[in-house]
């Protein structure tokens, strides 16, 4: 393997290494002790960082990715995507507040319709926090700035069932499905709509 054949002298290779890895070989768990051998030379290496926790996250483990998010922040203050990936650790975590405030502060640092994955994330905090107005206001400027994004719609027609707009939410869930959403959500929740227009509800754990 290219770990067993490589010698390794400093942080950068053993960050390439990893990349490698991860890529090439599709072993990200032999990447993450890269990374985690690149950290013991240079603590300060935030790619390894960034790579590190993101594998970390991958495997479910999102408390530490944050840590390690975390740290890389503290390096890369203004790197928008460190922020976003720490705001979503902290949604899985039930940390909402908290996942809102680092995503509205990527959104502020992006142009154009990079913003629009990043607001779709802030929006499923919102509607865990139960402030669907914000929501909405999201998911619409979302669905503005990138028309193709699946979990948009799908997150869009959970607000709209919940302010009893269940058309729109139907055409959500359509438009999510014509997308390519593969998760059961969408199609799950149009049934719901259609068997029980009155008091139909989403669970939430068919979004997660």
């Amino acid at each position: 393997t290219l770990i067993e054949g490589t010698k390794c002298a400093t942080a950068v290779d053993y960050y390439l290494l990893g990349q490698l890895t991860a890529r090439v070989e599709k072993k990200p768990k032999a990447a993450i002790r890269c990374y985690e051998k690149a950290l013991l030379l240079q603590p300060d290496h935030s790619p390894s960082l960034f790579y590190l926790a993101y594998r970390l996250n991958h495997f479910g483990n999102a408390a530490e990715a944050a840590r390690v998010y975390r740290a890389c922040l503290a390096l890369r203050p203004n790197e928008w995507l460190v922020m976003n990936n720490l705001g979503n650790c902290l949604k899985t975590l039930g940390k909402y507040e908290q996942a809102v405030e680092f995503l509205t502060r990527a959104i502020a640092s992006v142009k154009g319709d990079e913003a629009a994955g990043i607001l779709t994330n802030r929006a499923g905090a919102y509607i865990e926090l139960e402030m669907y107005d914000a929501a909405l206001a999201d998911l619409n400027s979302a669905i503005e700035l990138d028309s193709g994004i699946f979990e948009a719609y799908w997150n869009r027609a959970l607000v709209h069932q919940h302010f009893g707009a269940l058309e729109e939410a139907v055409v959500d869930c359509n438009r999510a499905l014509e997308l390519g959403a593969t998760a059961k959500a969408p199609a799950t929740s149009l049934a719901a709509i259609y068997s029980n227009r009155g008091s139909c509800h989403f669970d939430r754990q068919d979004y997660d």
